[in-house]
């Protein structure tokens, strides 16, 4: 028996097409964070001639990180995990058969990324490293009530620190000039933009919407380490039509087919 058969046996995990199957993942059935909507939009706001190395901050089990390199094929991804079930998961989604073309070009650090200085390098996230980093880091904080699972609440609860020492992390591991992107909810704008200083500049946000006239649900943000140039407000994300179906832009982007228009150059 592989061992990722024995990995699905052991808890409840299921193994998930992405792309109409460009590529896998295995991922908690119940109990654990379930990737979707929020990491397939931040891989395609990257953009189109992206190239380098990557970091993917709390990667899960690696679909925002897997679904770059769809997108690009001359770009390397390190997946950075520190909770150590997803992290294998992680791993062992990568050995997928679907995943054959990827492999090569991923690797899984288990790393928290909220460590500072010598104890984050000596953990393998080493300065300036970086071309992009992107982060769907935990979005509730402390006023939300905590899922009674272990596993979803470490993923979805930022705690007492707050957004700071993510960003922090991605300005020292990033090379000069290099980018970040994250996806929040609304409410963080506050916290990315006090993190944002003196660290990063033109920052570019865009809100998501499930519909058109309902208020966002979610906020992607790009920024540019040492730069001073002004921030921007993009026009709108919208990811349903009016009859629950997909919009034209959203149903691309799902299937692997496209990028987010408004975070491209």
């Amino acid at each position: 028996m592989s061992n990722i058969m024995k990995a699905m046996e052991k808890q409840a995990v299921s193994q998930d097409q992405f792309f109409d199957g460009d590529f896998e993942v295995l991922q908690p059935i119940k109990g654990g964070h379930r990737s979707g909507v929020d990491a397939l939009l931040l891989a395609a706001s990257l953009p189109t001639d992206a190239k380098g190395i990557l970091a993917d901050f709390g990667a899960g089990c690696g679909v925002a990180g897997i679904a770059a390199l769809a997108h690009n094929p001359e770009l390397k991804v390190d997946l950075v995990e520190c909770e150590p079930t997803m992290a294998g998961l992680c791993r062992d989604g990568l050995k997928l058969p679907a995943n054959t073309s990827f492999y090569h070009r991923a690797q899984v650090l288990e790393v928290d990324v909220t460590l500072s200085g010598e104890a984050r390098e000596a953990e393998g996230l080493k300065r300036e490293a970086y071309d992009y980093i992107i982060m769907n880091p935990p979005y509730n904080d402390t006023g939300f009530r905590p899922s009674p699972y272990a596993l979803k609440q470490g993923a979805h609860m930022m705690g007492h620190a707050g957004l700071d020492p993510w960003l922090r992390s991605a300005c020292a591991c990033l090379k000069p000039n290099g980018h970040i992107f994250i996806i929040v909810r609304p409410t963080a704008i506050g916290l990315l933009l006090a993190g944002f200083q003196g660290r990063f500049g033109a920052a570019r946000f865009m809100s998501v919407h499930s519909f058109k006239d309902q208020p966002a649900t979610k906020l992607i943000a790009s920024a540019q380490k040492g730069s001073k140039a002004p921030l921007q407000f993009l026009p709108p994300f919208i990811v349903h039509k009016d009859n629950n179906s997909y919009t034209d832009e959203a149903n691309a982007i799902f299937h692997g087919q496209g990028l987010v228009p408004q975070m491209q150059d």
